[in-house]
This record gives structure tokens, sequence and C-alpha cells, in this order.
């Protein structure tokens, strides 16, 4: 596509009965069955708006060797396509996401996978996802070794996720190809996260999380610092989530009743003498803004004399 080109009011139709596109998804081939598919080109300034996807492997596709500079997509709506939008090209600087529906798609609502990017000396950069609907994504046939959730920014940073709403994660709706009428129509559950970025610098601000089955949010990033209270209640299990947390980089500091490192995190602080967990958050929050003060110190910040702020306010 040429450096301004734009595609609008256009509809794709996938030939599949029952519009169960599991079986049509392969990374391997990220152009099979896509909607709109950006792969050797460089694509600058494209406008792309008023698009609706139905029934396809991928609805939005840009990988291998695609590059894509300040492109905009606009009213997209990916019903029922395996992955709403697959993005890993080779390159991406200020991408736009703008009022799209991704809905009752059951492996991602939304995959960008900045990996290939880095290994090339590239980046996934201020990419910005605003006002968009995914609802029902990620119920089923999540990618092998890769993280269930509705929305997933893998190695991405500098980019933005505001305003959005990610509702029922882990579900979507099918039918069986025998099926004649609308309530003959199939539900497929798997517990997903709503929203895991991988990254730093991130912004994420104003989105709402309806009816999530895990974890609404999961931040991870080797410059992002994770504070965790462990319930003494569940111990093993929050345990597993510690080292998975761990496991995305970054440093980890958890609190809990135990005087040791247990966990094996980055850093340890135990609470003691307080018997009702609910209670615990009060020394919690303490640690969170002595943290933060920390930081702000180091990095020459006064949290008393805040920048364009008054640190008080005068009522009359």
């Amino acid at each position: 596509l040429a450096a301004g080109a734009m595609i609008t009011d256009i509809g794709i139709q996938g030939d599949i009965v029952g519009m169960d596109t599991r079986p049509l998804l392969s990374l391997d081939k990220p152009y099979a069955s896509a909607g709109l598919y950006f792969g050797g080109k460089r694509t600058d300034q494209g406008e792309f708006s008023k698009i609706s996807c139905c029934g396809l492997a991928i609805a939005i596709s840009a990988a291998e060797d695609a590059e894509l500079d300040a492109c905009i997509f606009e009213k997209v709506n990916t019903d029922g396509c395996c992955i709403g939008v697959y993005f890993a090209p080779r390159a991406a600087y200020y991408p736009h996401f703008r009022h799209c529906v991704m809905a009752d798609n059951p492996s991602y609502g939304f995959f960008a996978d900045g990996t290939q990017a880095k290994a090339r000396g590239f980046d996934i950069y201020g990419m910005d996802v605003t006002d968009c609907n995914f609802v029902r994504c990620c119920g089923s046939s999540p990618i092998k070794d890769e993280i269930p959730a509705a929305v997933y920014f893998k190695n991405i940073s500098g980019c933005s996720f505001r305003d959005n709403l990610v509702e029922r994660p882990g579900s979507f709706w099918y039918y069986l190809d025998s099926a004649t009428s609308n309530d003959e129509r199939q539900a497929s559950l798997s517990p997903a996260i709503g929203l895991h970025i991988v990254g730093n610098n991130n912004t994420i601000t104003g989105n709402i999380f309806r009816g999530s089955s895990r974890e609404s949010i999961v931040i991870s990033g080797n410059k992002s610092l994770t504070l965790m209270l462990i319930n003494p209640a569940e111990d093993s299990l929050q345990k597993d989530m510690v080292a998975d947390v761990m496991a995305h980089g970054g440093p980890v500091v958890v609190v809990s009743k135990h005087k040791d490192n247990i966990y094996g995190a980055t850093a340890h602080v135990q609470i003691d003498g307080i018997e009702k967990f609910a209670a615990w958050g009060i020394p919690f929050i303490y640690l969170s803004q002595m943290t933060s003060l920390i930081k702000s110190v180091n990095m020459g910040g006064n949290p008393d004399a805040p920048q364009g702020l008054d640190a008080f306010i005068i009522l009359k």
C-alpha cells in the first residue's frame, strides 16, 4: 500500500459454517484467511476505517517484513475472527486504533508482539488503542506457550491503552455446523486475563473491566516494580503467581506473614502481629507510599512542591 492509502466501507466475510474459526488460525501463515494483511511493504499514514470482518482467522494482520508509520485503524469490527488484530510487524511507529469492536474472538481480541521488531533492531512504539470494545475474547485456543488474555501486548513499550471496555474475557460464542437457529449457539469458557502488558513506559488509564475470569490487568517488565500482598490463607497458589510474575522480568517485592523470603522474590517484607488480613492494607499502603517517595527523591523530585500543582487547596 502506498503512502496515504485509504481503505474504507468494506465487509469481508469468511466462508465457514458455524463461525468456529479456531481451525483456520496459524501464526506461521499470518496472511492465510486474513481480512487485511500487511506483510512486505512500508505503509505510511494510511487510513483504514469502517471495515467489518467476520469468520476469518485474523481480521487485521501485520507481520513479517511489514512497516507501518502513523497509520490509523478506525471503526473496525472483528466479529468471530479467531484473532481480532495480530500486530507483529518488523517496525511500527504511532499506529492508532480507535472506536473498534473486537467481539467473540476465541484466541485474542488484540495480540501485539514486538519480539521480532526488537530482535531486528526496530520497535513497536507509540501505539495507541483508544475507545475500543473487547467483548468475549480469548475463550478458547490460546496460542501455544503464550499468555491467554483478551488483550495481550508482548514486548511493547511507550504505548497507551485508554478508555477501552474489556468485557467477559475468557468466553466466546460459536455455532455447531448443524445449527439452524440463533438459540443453538455454544459457549466456550477458559479463564483469561483482561489486559496483559509485558514492557515498559506504557500508559493505561480510564479503562473498564467487566466479568473478568482472571486478573483484570497484569503488567510486567524489567523496569516495572511489582508489590504483592500475600493472603496467608492462599499461600501455595500465590507462590506460583509470584514465580509467574518474576518470570516476565522486573523486581518483585512480596509482603507476607513469613519471616524469611520463601517466595524467592527480589525483596521481602514481613507483617507480624496483625491477625485480620483486611487490616494488612494499612502497612501495605505505607510501603507503597514510601517506595513512591524514595523513587521521587532519587529522581530529583520534591513531592511537597509538585510542578504545575498546588501542594494544598483553599476552600472558601
